[in-house]
């Protein structure tokens, strides 16, 4: 048994070893043409991909960068006057939520244990949107400088991103009570 497994190996590795023998010359020739195929196949996958730097078209590194940055400048201004608008949204949902408890208050509809309960949670949501507002206001503020600059952090855009989504949350707060 030990004898027809060694025969076979042996068999094996012979027909291997002369089929990798009988290309020597060509096998040259076909490794060209391969080559050359990878290089133009890499050159056509090269323009595909999701890569932001692979539609530059004709702008250098730099010019592509800072068209870039304005475009993120832009985007985060955006943002900010969306999040202005739902903070005045918020503002007069305040308000109407201040009127609405001093009619019930006058209709006794609610006892003043609630009346200052919910006037409490009022005032803690008016101040939470004048903090978050100012907030808005410096990132604003700073966003503009930089580009006067031509530099516009990504850490400042993220801190502009997290204030606005604490103002909806906060205004999501708001709704509900």
């Amino acid at each position: 048994m030990r004898k027809k497994i060694l025969v076979f190996l042996l068999l094996i590795t012979a027909l291997s070893v002369s089929d990798g023998l009988a290309q020597g010359k060509s096998n040259k020739k076909g490794k060209d043409k391969t080559e050359k195929q990878d290089k133009q196949d890499k050159k056509e996958k090269s323009n595909k991909g999701n890569a932001y730097g692979k539609n530059k078209g004709d702008l250098s590194g730099r010019e592509f960068g800072q068209q870039r940055a304005a475009e993120a400048r832009a985007k985060a201004l955006k943002e900010i006057d969306e999040a202005e608008r739902e903070i005045e949204e918020t503002e007069d949902n305040i308000k109407e939520a201040k009127e609405i408890l001093e009619r019930k208050r006058r209709s006794r509809e609610i006892s003043d244990r609630e009346y200052e309960e919910k006037e409490e949670e009022i005032k803690t949501v008016d101040q939470k949107i004048r903090s978050l507002k100012e907030k808005l206001e410096e990132r604003k503020k700073v966003l503009k400088e930089s580009s006067d600059d031509s530099e516009t952090s990504s850490e400042k855009i993220k801190q502009t991103e997290e204030t606005i989504k604490e103002i909806r949350k906060t205004n999501k707060d708001v709704l509900k009570n």
